[in-house]
């Protein structure tokens, strides 16, 4: 009876109050589970973030013991970078592969041992590196994670206190200007005396706008070790242009110093007179063409116009562009019938920095073109004026560059058959005063004419930072007729900011340093905080023994002048854009 009644129930299966205990019973063991999840998630997370933090101490502290010595404080350590993109930034957000962020935060103290030493008399400085993610507040953090090190003076390599180049003269019509006499090139660097014994070598750089032309290594001698003098002598040729030449002093066990650098602008000559000009002339336009210039340093080209070969010539316009150079003048007094001769200069970085100063170095003028004017056709009407798109203006530039974009226009009748729209004219004034005063008409290189293009469009690189331009454009036909031009449109490059920070390396009791900084071509003094005072002696600053200071500019170059005496003499060193932080060599 027994085993009949088993066997019926086990075919029957569960009953339906058996399974709902089974499932409420597996539920709440399941529920019991869910904080074991949460918690092993949770450490999971933490762990990561722990690791992440780690590795972000290790590489800051990896990064301190690559700066020079004198680098090493707590206000070089701790920028204020909200992005991370500061090597040194006290926020650094880590996305782990997701598209939201963890803020993590970085800070970096660095103390003297012994800690009642003064700074320069200190056996070696300890730099603690601590991070954690979360709440801004370390006090509100989770966990912190922590980590040391100490540097020695001798691990940041010997300082070169006097760099020089000593075949180039400079010339007293610009600061940083410089004749080469002869070649080769001799650069010339000098050893701090307590670094003397600990140099290795002296590792030299030459370096263009783009790449580096060359490098040497002077090794240490018993003359160097005695005067901490290293010469290394380039044999090579270098062609007119921009450089950066650097020298760094490396020690025996091969840690680097210092880096010093000298800007130099290497002219040998003025560039060579244009070739093969050409002139074609219409009613009331003359078109001129040339060859491009072969100089390395060439900024631009200047166009000059007389009645006769042998008479005074005066400036018509300024061209950009050294690929199929060309110019159109424009002149509604040209007389039909008479000569025009044109000569072409070629200005090179020299010239233009002289043009601002007021004074002239330019290449031998070009040989004289002729134009004669003349009734080319019965078209004596001009092109209508072109329009700016409406569907791009305002232009907004790209970094340095923008795009200008117009409609296109159609030589119309009178006379029946128009001679045709031949080129456009794109003219620009640049403006560093907001809009007050314009400099002198440059043209931009012509476009010619596409008749299957419904807008035509120029692009201009040669933008400045913190500048305004304006720019007019105007159509001429085959006959030489020019139309009226556009409206001005406007396009602003705003004034990207840095931070310009001068150090006093000096050495000894007492040695204040002087410092005024100035635009490249010495004509505007700065302010710390970017105002413009009148004179150098209002924009002076002094920077005490191994401290620093710290100029608010716009993105671009300059001078900083120094001294060790208020009155001078200052000698310069170049800050070009992309140097955030120019050391004073001791004096």
């Amino acid at each position: 009876m027994n085993t009949s009644m088993r066997a019926r129930r086990d075919a029957l299966g569960f009953s339906m109050v058996e399974l709902l205990v089974t499932i409420i019973i597996a539920g709440i063991a399941f529920a019991a589970m869910v904080p074991l999840f949460v918690q092993a998630q949770e450490k999971n997370s933490g762990d990561t973030f722990r690791n992440v933090a780690t590795q972000m101490a290790q590489d800051r502290i990896e990064l301190v013991r690559q700066l020079d010595y004198d680098q090493i404080n707590d206000t070089d350590l701790n920028i204020v970078d909200s992005t991370g993109a500061n090597l040194f930034s006290t926020t650094v957000p880590y996305y782990g592969g997701s598209t939201s962020s963890m803020m993590f935060h970085v800070r970096t103290s660095v103390t003297l041992v012994p800690t009642t030493a003064t700074l320069g008399s200190e056996q070696f400085k300890t730099v603690t590196v601590v991070t954690w993610w979360g709440p801004a507040d370390p006090a509100e953090a989770e966990k912190l994670t922590k980590l040391q090190t100490q540097v020695y003076k001798q691990y940041a390599g010997p300082q070169v206190i006097n760099f020089t180049a000593a075949t180039l003269i400079p010339q007293t019509y610009g600061a940083n200007l410089y004749w080469i006499t002869a070649m080769p090139l001799t650069l010339e660097a000098v050893v701090d005396v307590i670094d003397r014994d600990k140099t290795g070598k002296v590792h030299f750089t030459i370096q263009d706008d783009s790449s580096e032309v060359a490098s040497g290594d002077v090794a240490n001698t018993t003359d160097a070790t005695a005067s901490g003098t290293y010469t290394w002598v380039f044999l090579g040729d270098l062609d007119d242009g921009l450089y950066t030449v650097s020298a760094q002093a490396r020690s025996i066990k091969n840690f680097s110093g210092n880096l010093v650098s000298l800007p130099l602008t290497v002219e040998q000559a003025p560039p060579d007179a244009p070739e093969n000009v050409h002139a074609k002339a219409g009613a009331v336009s003359a078109s001129l063409s040339w060859n491009p210039s072969p100089a390395a340093d060439f900024d631009h080209f200047e166009i000059w116009r007389s009645g006769s070969s042998a008479g005074t010539y005066e400036k018509r316009g300024e061209t950009t562009g050294n690929i199929s150079p060309s110019y159109i003048d424009i002149d509604t007094h040209f007389k039909v019938g008479e000569d025009y001769y044109y000569i072409i200069y070629a200005v090179d970085h020299m010239g233009a920095a002289l043009e601002v100063q007021g004074q002239t170095y330019r290449s031998p003028p070009s040989s004289p073109a002729v134009g004669v004017l003349i009734e080319a056709s019965d078209d004596t009407n001009p092109p209508p004026a072109p329009t700016w798109n409406a569907d791009f203006e305002p232009f907004s530039p790209t970094g340095r560059s923008v795009t200008l974009v117009w409609d296109k226009v159609i030589d119309a009748a009178p006379p029946s058959i128009p001679s045709g729209t031949l080129a456009y004219i794109v003219s620009r004034q640049t403006s560093s005063d907001g809009g007050t005063t314009w400099a002198n008409l440059v043209q931009l290189p012509i476009i010619a004419f596409d008749a299957s293009a419904e807008t035509q469009s120029v692009t201009d690189n040669s933008l400045a930072y913190g500048k305004e331009y304006r720019y007019q454009v105007g159509a001429v036909d085959f006959a030489g007729n020019y139309s009226s031009v556009s409206a001005w449109t406007y396009v602003t490059v705003t004034a990207v900011g840095r931070t310009l920070t001068v150090e006093n390396s000096q050495s000894g009791t007492n040695k204040n340093v002087y410092v005024y900084v100035t635009d490249t071509f010495d004509l505007v003094f700065y302010d710390q905080d970017g105002g413009t005072p009148a004179s150098a002696a209002a924009a002076t600053v002094t920077i005490a023994q191994r401290a620093s200071a710290a100029w608010n500019l716009a993105l671009g170059g300059y001078h900083v002048h120094y001294s060790t005496s208020a009155a001078g003499p200052f000698d310069v060193r170049d800050a070009p854009s992309g140097t955030d932080v120019v050391s004073v060599p001791r004096l």
